[in-house]
Formats: C-alpha cells, sequence, structure tokens
C-alpha cells in the first residue's frame, strides 16, 4: 500500500480508493483475495457479492481475461472530519471473459461498464470500505 493511502486525508483517502481497486483487479486476476478483502469491513454487503463473484470465477481452475477496472474519477461527497468519509467513484471495467479449466468457453462475456459508485470508508488507524452502492 502507498505512504500516502495510510493518511487519514483527503488525498490518503483517494489514495487508498485507488489502491483498493488495485488490489481487487489483482485478486480478479490471480484469484487471491485475501488482502483485497482484508480492506473492507465484513458488513459491506456489495463487496462481498463482489469477493464471491470473483472467488467463482477461479473455482475448479477456471480464470478470465479482461475486466481491468480504472477509475477517470474520484469525488469526494462529505469530508466533515468524521471516521467515516463518503466517495463517488467513477468505475470502468473492461469486457471480461471467461474460461473454464481446459480453455472453454466459461460463460458469456460481461461487456464493458462505466458506472458510479458511492464509496464510504472509514479510518480508524487505516481505511477501511465499509459500504459501496451503485449509483448507476
Amino acid at each position: 500500500m502507498p505512504e500516502l493511502a495510510k493518511e487519514n486525508s483527503k488525498e490518503g483517502l483517494e489514495a487508498f480508493i485507488r489502491h483498493w481497486y488495485a488490489q481487487q483487479n489483482y485478486a480478479a486476476e490471480s484469484g487471491e483475495t485475501q488482502r483485497w478483502a482484508e480492506s473492507f469491513e465484513p458488513g459491506c454487503r456489495a463487496c462481498n457479492r463482489i469477493l464471491e463473484g470473483i472467488t467463482d470465477s477461479h473455482r475448479g481452475g477456471r480464470w478470465l481475461v479482461g475486466g481491468r477496472i480504472t477509475l477517470p474519477a474520484i469525488e469526494p461527497i462529505s469530508n466533515g472530519g468524521g471516521a467515516s468519509q463518503l466517495v463517488r467513484v467513477q468505475v470502468v471495467q473492461q469486457e471480461i471473459d471467461y474460461f473454464n479449466a481446459d480453455g472453454s468457453v466459461g460463460r458469456a462475456s460481461e461487456s464493458s461498464t462505466n458506472s458510479a459508485f458511492e464509496l464510504t470508508a472509514a479510518y480508524s488507524d487505516e481505511w477501511k470500505v465499509v459500504d459501496l452502492a451503485l449509483i448507476r
């Protein structure tokens, strides 16, 4: 994690969010989810659904191609100095192709997306995602 992402500041939160999505990219590519999962609260339902999808995509030797996430915009909504911060994030994800262990098509491809999310993060010695909600 970048040092800046460890700071309880607007810049630190943005660096954390960029790192969080980079970790999600790594989890999706590799199937290694532990580090990413440790960066969100267990009660984050959307985070857990994403985690389940990533885990399922790698079950039985399955793998995927694509799905890389980029973040063109991160906009703080609340930064009143409280422990919890709300941020609007534009998430662009490339098309994803799924394959079985033998190389055959595992399931239908998912088209690329350009979505907006509201991400709530809390700081207590480090940032953690508390909630994630699709806006559009």
